[in-house]
């Protein structure tokens, strides 16, 4: 007995002296926020004491840098020097204690530069595509044994993807799939967007002098695979198979262009929204699933937004044209708004973390493996419910309940976000009662409020 007492008596005195010597901080909670040179991240940072440092890394052009951390009971405040690093420990519920690491590094290159040429070719502009070197690396992905189980990652259910399978299985032995295999489900948006940015010349792939990257991060993840995508788009004759498939791809570029009309999104958008892009850019594929992203780059006071998302194909007969475009608007719509709503949404950061928490109020738990802080949740339930204002507006009524309902099943039954619906309808509410002028982006303080009181 007095031995475990005073063994116990030992490791708190040792880890009283560990937290001794760095500043502490306290928190209840396992995500908190973080800010950087008074913008904040956006992201919630998530406590790891297994984890010795857990290293918080951006990049930056400052010398010096304010980088501030928030809990639900305190502050860590930090000038830290670039090519230094900071040390601090976050005391999870009194007892863990996470060291953390602030780590400022010099800026990697800027994601996108744009041409005077190419903002003058683009400027104003939208435009769909299937990417030639997407598509191969979306054909790579269809032959590993992820994209062969997940049929939420690869579409499945098409004549095509039966084709791709027929021509490409004799290559799933290839180098380039197992290795693309190693990170798929953490990086499968990554490869697809960074591949917008690569095109053939011959066998050759080369980069296209306006993206260094297209996804989040500050690395092109694609890069370190390209001699075997060429090596396999050789053997494979991908090229050929592209080429000789050019009629289908026009085909549907022709029906997304019909049915996910950008233009009366884009105006909707920035009517209500007070971000500006100058250029939108969407690519997709007949290989998509579910599974899409967005991004957003700013060069040279040009702002382009670019889209990864599926095709509209798939309208059945009994389906109206109009039913359908709202359908498929969705798809795009709420990849679109993303890059609206995220803006305003950072505005309220530390609301959003204490109203939408705990998360399984919110959310299944099968989505916060994907959507794991507040901020996250909060953003997927406004853009699908922004989605359901534009379809109130451009939709005649009978076409935007189907809409709306089946908006409102997908969210609820399909997705497992909770409360979807009430938020949903609230929104609604609010959006059809506002003062004459009032935008939703100043609709957020009156969610904020009604979702705090729904939560209690």
């Amino acid at each position: 007995m007095k031995h475990t007492f005073f063994l116990l008596f030992s490791l708190l005195w040792a880890l009283n002296e560990c937290l001794a010597q760095l500043p502490c901080i306290r928190s209840n909670t396992e995500n908190i926020t973080y800010s950087i040179n008074g913008v904040p991240s956006g992201n919630t940072w998530t406590i790891v004491p297994e984890v010795k440092p857990d290293i918080m890394s951006f990049g930056t052009k400052k010398k010096w840098n304010r980088v501030v951390f928030y809990t639900d009971v305190d502050s860590f405040v930090c000038k830290a020097q670039l090519g230094k690093n900071y040390q601090f420990y976050i005391l999870l519920n009194g007892k863990d204690s996470a060291l953390t690491q602030i780590s400022p590094q010099p800026m990697p290159p800027d994601p996108a530069r744009f041409s005077k040429n190419y903002i003058a070719q683009n400027k104003g502009k939208s435009q769909f595509e299937i990417p030639e070197v997407q598509e191969l690396v979306l054909i790579v992905m269809a032959l590993t044994p992820t994209g062969i189980a997940d049929k939420n990652m690869v579409e499945h259910n098409s004549a095509y993807y039966e084709e791709v399978m027929k021509h490409f299985s004799p290559w799933k032995d290839h180098p380039v799939v197992a290795t693309m295999e190693t990170e798929l489900r953490n990086l499968y948006g990554h490869y697809k967007m960074d591949a917008c940015g690569y095109f053939f010349q011959g066998d050759r792939l080369r980069k296209d002098g306006i993206y260094h990257r297209l996804n989040w991060s500050d690395r092109n993840v694609l890069e370190p695979m390209i001699a075997q995508l060429e090596d396999f788009a050789k053997k494979s004759g991908f090229r050929a198979f592209y080429k000789g498939h050019g009629g289908y791809y026009t085909d549907l570029i022709h029906e997304a262009e019909k049915y996910m009309p950008i233009q009366p999104q884009w105006a909707w958008c920035e009517r209500e929204f007070p971000q500006r892009y100058d250029h939108y850019r969407i690519t997709f594929s007949p290989l998509v699933g579910g599974w899409h992203c967005t991004n957003r780059f700013e060069n040279k006071d040009f702002r382009q937004t670019v889209m990864f998302i599926c095709d509209a194909n798939g309208k059945k007969p009994e389906t109206s044209d109009k039913v359908w475009e709202g359908y498929m608007t969705r798809v795009v719509f709420t990849e679109i708004d993303h890059n609206y709503v995220n803006g305003v949404s950072d505005n309220y950061v530390n609301q959003i973390r204490e109203i939408f928490q705990p998360l399984s109020f919110w959310a299944d738990e099968k989505m916060t493996a994907g959507y794991d802080s507040p901020y996250a949740v909060f953003n997927e339930y406004m853009t699908w419910a922004v989605f359901s204002l534009y379809a109130l507006d451009t939709y005649d009524a009978v076409t935007f309940e189907t809409v709306n309902a089946r908006v409102e099943k997908q969210m609820v039954e399909w997705r497992g976000f909770l409360k979807f619906r009430e938020f949903n309808q609230k929104l609604l509410e609010l959006y059809r009662n506002r003062p004459a002028g009032k935008k939703v982006s100043e609709l957020y303080p009156d969610m904020l409020a009604w979702a705090a009181a729904f939560n209690k």
